[in-house]
């Protein structure tokens, strides 16, 4: 445990010390601040804009963070070679993979916190300073809740991405699979329901037996997707709030444990 805690420190600091992670909290703060700009361009209620905007901004750049440094970091030490300075140590490859997660999740939970906080505080000045006939709900809690569960869905991307690692030397192929992994993960639930409906009657079995395995084994990331809901002051229940948290729990669990398993068959090179 000591040894992944420590691991995970040093993640942290050097993930902290990337270029690449100062420019991207740069651009969303300087997104958010356009915010109320951009919001008053459109037609409608502009603090809801600033609202969907603002989360949207929330989710790029956490989800961004969680692509880029869960496949950049591992590949580095590779390269570098840095890795074998660490296993020469008494710290075991499955605490290398679970102190990596430990740092990069940290990192992403930091960025998560500082970004939200100023989404937070520019809906805020945005909220008192625009000029309306009614002023419009703003539900602040349930804003935070949704960042909270753009965070669980990061933190699964980077399961997803050291899962990946864990068995190729190459960031461009495990950031290749990690996205893929993403973009049906979005889908899988629609999918699901359009051949469950009525106008999925219509569609071949076989269709219908590949929408099934990708709805069990990719993750099903709409449940974690609560923008909307937050804008819209939408109900938030809270029992599917615990099962969104708990599916997510246990999947990158899933993940670490078979990205452990992996890691410490691989031949080192």
């Amino acid at each position: 445990m000591r040894a992944s805690l420590a691991l995970a420190w040093v993640t942290l600091k050097e993930g902290l010390r990337e270029r690449a992670f100062l420019g991207i909290m740069i651009f969303a703060f300087l997104l958010l601040l356009a915010s109320g700009a951009i919001a008053d361009l459109s037609i409608g209620n502009v603090i809801k804009v600033t609202q969907d905007l603002g989360l949207a901004t929330v989710s790029f750049t956490v989800l961004l963070l969680a692509f880029f440094m869960g496949t950049h970091l591992m590949a580095k030490d590779l390269d570098k070679r840095s890795i074998y300075m660490v296993l020469s140590k008494p710290i075991g490859r499955s605490h290398y993979i679970f102190g990596k997660y430990g740092g990069l999740t940290a990192l992403v939970g930091l960025s998560t916190l500082l970004v939200s906080l100023f989404m937070l505080v520019t809906t805020f000045y945005f909220y008192k300073t625009t000029r309306l006939y009614t002023p419009p709900h703003v539900a602040w809690f349930k804003l935070m809740v949704a960042s909270g569960f753009i965070f669980l869905e990061a933190s699964l991307i980077l399961a997803v991405s050291l899962f990946f690692s864990s068995f190729t030397s190459s960031a461009l192929l495990a950031l290749f699979l990690t996205l893929a992994v993403y973009i049906v993960g979005q889908s899988t639930h629609q999918v699901m329901e359009f051949v469950q409906g009525p106008l999925g009657k219509r569609t071949s079995p076989v269709v219908k037996a590949l929408a099934k395995v990708a709805y069990y084994v990719f993750p099903d990331l709409s449940l974690l997707d609560l923008k909307t809901a937050a804008v819209h002051d939408l109900p938030m229940p809270p029992g599917d709030l615990l099962k969104a948290f708990l599916y997510t729990l246990i999947y990158i669990s899933f993940l670490l444990i078979a990205a452990s398993l992996i890691f410490k068959r691989r031949e080192m090179k």
